[in-house]
């Protein structure tokens, strides 16, 4: 999953993720749906996340799935979990694509792998968020405008520093500083002092 700060950043993100699938014939047709958010185009394949709780479906805002059938009335998926939900659209809109999401929204979410792309407005509390959604693999990208003011990853997300933070996030900041190319290290927390 892709975690940034804003909507518009998610929904552009979502975007590129949806080309990039079609174009390696990993989706099937787009089909028109007129979801909560607005129309949106599904296709079989696609990653989306539900947006609402809704007991009778075993949902909660934030659960993430696959599609598996998708029309302009009803949608099939396959949760994270293993299970299989069907809905009709007149009874549950709530559902978005998957790919990307704001930090705020990823706030209990753990999944396996997590994409960071931090810009000026992350803070630390937001770092701590997005760096820690992970099971087995994180990687922070800072955005063009973060590097073009020279902002280094001590000044754009971990100041000041709290004990809590450095005893909790230091060892994933050391994972993640070896997925960093040796140009985005400079600055960041390596683990001693500050």
């Amino acid at each position: 999953m892709i975690l940034t700060h804003t909507n518009a950043e998610v929904l552009a993100l979502n975007g590129e993720a949806r080309e990039r699938l079609r174009a390696t014939g990993d989706l099937g047709d787009d089909v028109a749906v007129q979801a909560e958010r607005g129309e949106r185009q599904f296709a079989t394949g696609d990653r989306i996340m539900f947006l609402r709780n809704e007991r009778g479906l075993g949902v909660k805002n934030g659960t993430l799935g696959m599609i598996e059938a998708v029309s302009s009335e009803r949608m099939d998926v396959r949760l994270d979990d293993g299970r299989q939900v069907g809905f009709d659209f007149k009874d549950y809109a709530h559902v978005d694509h998957g790919y990307a999401a704001t930090i705020h929204k990823s706030q209990g979410v753990t999944v396996d792998r997590v994409d960071v792309l931090a810009t000026p407005g992350m803070d630390r509390h937001a770092a701590y968020v997005a760096l820690s959604r992970h099971r087995d693999g994180c990687s922070c990208t800072w955005a063009r405008r973060l590097r073009e003011r020279r902002t280094t990853c001590r000044g754009a997300v971990a100041r000041p520093v709290s004990r809590t933070w450095r005893r909790t996030m230091r060892p994933s900041l050391r994972r993640l500083l070896v997925l960093l190319p040796r140009s985005a290290r400079s600055g960041c927390p390596s683990g001693r002092g500050r």
